[in-house]
């Protein structure tokens, strides 16, 4: 069994970065749309209510895709060392 290229494992993470990031873009714009609603749409109980329960679930869900992201990193990151460190010593 061959061990996978470095480069490609990198070129993969750097990849779902990318993914992670245009989520990341969409959830955002939608969290914006919601709360230009809440600016711009006449009050309205249950209206706001709904309203503040999406804009919840925009606001975890960039959470979580935050976590992600960073945990994504940090593993780049570790992957990138070692792939320098082979390097440097050759």
């Amino acid at each position: 069994m061959t061990r996978p290229d470095p480069i490609e494992s990198l070129i993969a993470i750097a990849l779902d970065l990318l993914a992670h990031t245009e989520a990341q873009y969409r959830e955002a714009r939608r969290l914006d749309g919601m709360t230009q609603l809440l600016a711009r749409v006449p009050s309205d109980d249950g209206a706001d209510r709904r309203r503040a329960e999406q804009i919840r679930e925009y606001l975890r869900g960039l959470s979580r895709m935050c976590e992600e992201q960073r945990s994504l990193v940090a593993d780049f990151d570790k992957q990138f060392r070692a792939w320098l460190e082979a390097h440097q010593r050759t």
